[in-house]
């Protein structure tokens, strides 16, 4: 009989933020975030602490080995968006294969599973935020969004999906949407708005205005853009570079 090693861990305790110190905005670069080996994969803290609207903000990032499996159970409301390889997700004992580019946001209280089943490893990052202010949406369902169903629309500055504008329990506002940019253009001048902005980069290179500042990234690094900053992207490769941007207030 061939028998499958099934690796799971489970977490039970809300976020532990070690000190109220407030998420700066500028670039997180994922290969310079702390990373701990486990017996599942590994982890990589990008960031946590407090942001204008949030109490408690943490950003991990997680890889799963083959027929390896990472469930949660924790208070906070959660995003997953899956960066490489293929997911089996359960939610609720829903189930779901998710490929890379594929998000999902969960309420408060909810738990959820991820299975590797694949042959490769497989990565997600991982969002989980108290408000300081909560909504009266008690009615939120699970948003689970397949990278393969989300419509494609060109523009003259190359093009976009967009993936939801909702209000969540802990957010009055999350808009998501991930544009594809031609290569040596900026998105838009500099701008500002009420809601703080993040944007991971999942292909190419670009730099971002921030405050006066230019920062720069490559695929995989996360921008954190505080309510109010100032900022413009622009695409700094010779091809389209692509990102998720995502508003939350």
């Amino acid at each position: 009989m061939k028998h499958t090693l099934i690796i799971v861990i489970m977490i039970f305790s809300s976020i532990s933020i070690t000190s109220a110190q407030m998420i700066q905005s500028g670039v997180y670069k994922l290969e310079r975030a702390k990373t701990t080996l486990t017996d599942y994969g590994s982890i990589r803290k990008i960031t946590e602490g407090m942001t204008r609207d949030f109490k408690e903000m943490e950003i991990t990032y997680l890889t799963l080995n083959r027929q390896a499996k990472y469930s949660i159970h924790k208070k906070p409301e959660k995003m997953v968006i899956v960066h490489t390889g293929r997911l089996w997700i359960t939610i609720d004992s829903k189930e779901y294969v998710l490929g890379s580019g594929s998000v999902m946001v969960l309420p408060p209280g909810s738990s959820f599973t991820v299975q590797n089943n694949f042959v490769d490893p497989a990565s997600f990052y991982l969002f989980q935020y108290i408000a300081n202010d909560k909504t009266k949406k008690d009615d939120f369902q699970p948003i689970v969004k397949n990278w393969d169903d989300i419509e494609f629309k060109p523009h003259d500055k190359g093009g976009i999906r967009n993936f939801f504008d909702v209000e969540t329990p802990e957010c009055k506002k999350f808009e998501m949407h991930v544009t594809n940019l031609n290569a040596g253009i900026k998105s838009h001048e500099p701008h500002t708005h009420r809601a703080a902005e993040f944007v991971l980069m999942f292909d190419g290179n670009a730099e971002m205005e921030i405050d006066g500042e230019i920062y720069e990234s490559e695929a995989s690094d996360l921008y954190f853009l505080e309510s109010e900053i100032s900022h413009a992207i622009k695409n700094i490769g010779s091809e389209q570079c692509q990102y998720f941007a995502f508003q939350m207030e």
